[in-house]
């Protein structure tokens, strides 16, 4: 009979305990919404300083460095058509080798052509 009263109660004990387990805060649950919390800010706060650059690069009229990255890429493509299209390779086979539409490399010839150069 005292065997059966010891199981009963550490059976009512280890239900108690389980069910406590669901009200007690995980420390790793805070801390990781704590880090999820500090990486949104941070996201916002650079958007928010993006944002803000742009806006004073426009008042300023300054080029942003993803603007003349650009504009150095176009330049260096520009050249790698006109030295192809100079070699005697058609137009078609420079779009199919630099991989740029058709209508940029016809443009870049165009005006290559109309400069005379």
């Amino acid at each position: 009979m005292t065997e059966w009263i010891l199981v009963i109660v550490l059976l009512a004990v280890a239900v108690g305990l389980f069910v406590a387990s669901y009200f007690v805060k995980d420390p790793a649950d805070q801390a990781q919404e704590e880090f999820e919390e500090l990486s949104l800010n941070l996201l916002q706060d650079l958007h928010m300083m993006k944002k803000r650059l742009e806006v004073m690069e426009q008042e300023m009229e300054i080029e942003s460095a993803e603007d003349v990255h650009n504009g150095r890429v176009m330049d260096i493509t520009k050249r790698h058509v006109l030295t192809l299209y100079t070699k005697g390779i058609s137009p078609e086979e420079i779009v199919e080798q630099i991989k740029i539409p058709q209508a940029a490399v016809h443009d870049i010839i165009d005006e290559y052509i109309a400069e005379g150069l």
